[in-house]
């Protein structure tokens, strides 16, 4: 069927004389109910919607740009599409998955059409209306191209005649070897080295462990290490990144135990507003446990994790959306003094709502201005006292009851 009609202008005529035949192609597979899964931009196949809703919500939003077989709705998958889905997976060993799986994981925003992409690179065709009538068309952010140059690498085998890895599986999973078996960046510059020398000459390998800690970083997986005072007073961050000694008299060096680790998104980096308020409401989640089990109850620490609200709510309570902002180490809980190890995250979501963070739209292929509100925090009783500062011992202790507390 002809499905150029899903590349164009919602405001052409191709576009609605091709939601017309799509209905009329979908209505021959409805379900017991009268409905059809909605392939519009916001449901995603998502939903099971009647043939009129499903009309309007495709006229309002779009079809989703990488649903090119309509195979939830009774279209049969070519011969060429099933035997180069059912080749890719049978030359991929099971032990060592799909890496394509992980960058839908670590770069949700951008999946939706990533096995489009993997199959060309180049953007959907112009409409066939005025300039006036087409929306324009720019080069993705630095975070998109991130995504695509990884998604590239994704692709590109360790060497000719490679199955099992491509460059950036071959890196993951040897970086992977690297922590869980401690080995240090030395050791591990001399792995890559002979690996290079054992594989074939056109091998796409790192040649030493920093080439691969960049590929790693731009995966989501860099953080950034911040020296704390031992008392809890202060962090060695920003102008106090080069000090010594903390304003009490502590030595910067006295302990390795207040590292704090923070994880910098791309809103560390000041942004010029280019276009309007696109705005995304966060929760804010932080609580202290104990990663060691009953071999230590005395150690306590705290990962303080964002959750995005845009995103649907069977989605955005999956591990895979949390972000984790923020993970102060032990021994013990910062209690009172949290505030002074959440500077980088109050200071990050202050720019997230004042300047905002360029993002890139793949399914419009243009740049917004996103900006981001804190809408609430979540934790228990205990943790409630340390994010907010009330004391939660005592006749006051409830927030709510204050002086009306009935029990003492």
């Amino acid at each position: 069927m002809d499905k150029s009609w899903m590349k164009k202008s919602r405001l052409s005529r191709d576009f609605m004389q091709g939601i017309k035949e799509f209905l009329e192609f979908a209505s021959h597979n409805v379900s017991n109910d009268g409905t059809i899964s909605c392939p519009c931009m916001r449901c995603v196949n998502s939903y099971m919607l009647t043939l009129e809703v499903v009309h309007d919500h495709l006229v309002s939003y779009g079809i989703s740009p990488g649903y090119n077989c309509w195979y939830l709705h009774g279209e049969i998958m070519s011969a060429t599409t099933s035997s180069r889905t059912s080749q890719s997976h049978e030359e991929i060993r099971p032990e060592y998955g799909d890496i394509r799986d992980m960058l839908r994981d670590v770069f949700p925003m951008h999946t939706q059409n990533i096995d489009e992409y993997a199959e060309e690179s180049n953007l959907p065709e112009p409409s066939d209306q005025g300039p006036s009538m087409q929306r324009p068309q720019e080069d993705p952010n630095e975070e998109a191209q991130k995504f695509y140059d990884l998604l590239k690498d994704a692709e590109k085998p360790l060497y000719e005649g490679c199955k099992n890895f491509s460059k950036l599986s071959a890196i993951v999973h040897l970086y992977h070897l690297k922590c869980l078996n401690g080995w240090s960046n030395h050791s591990f510059t001399m792995l890559l080295q002979i690996l290079r020398d054992m594989l074939p000459s056109d091998a796409n390998l790192s040649k030493a462990s920093y080439d691969a800690k960049k590929i790693i970083k731009d995966l989501g997986l860099g953080y950034e290490k911040i020296h704390a005072c031992p008392n809890d007073c202060m962090l060695f961050w920003k102008e106090h990144a080069n000090d010594e000694v903390c304003h009490c008299g502590a030595s910067r060096w006295a302990t390795n135990e207040n590292d704090l680790q923070h994880n910098m998104s791309t809103s560390s980096k000041k942004r010029k507003k280019k276009a309007a308020k696109v705005l995304r409401w966060l929760g804010l989640a932080a609580d202290g446990f104990n990663p060691y089990g009953n071999m230590s109850t005395s150690y306590s620490i705290w990962p303080v994790i964002l959750v995005p609200y845009n995103l649907p709510p069977w989605m955005c309570m999956k591990r895979s959306s949390f972000i984790l902002s923020l993970l102060i180490p032990g021994p013990s809980s910062p209690s009172n003094d949290i505030d002074v190890y959440m500077q980088p995250l109050v200071e990050e979501l202050k720019e997230l709502w004042d300047v905002g963070v360029q993002t890139y739209d793949i399914s419009s292929k243009e740049n917004f201005q996103m900006h981001a509100a804190l809408m609430w925090t979540i934790n228990d009783f205990l943790a409630y006292g340390d994010l907010s500062g009330w004391n939660t011992k005592g006749a006051l202790a409830c927030p709510s009851c204050n002086y009306e507390t009935h029990s003492r």
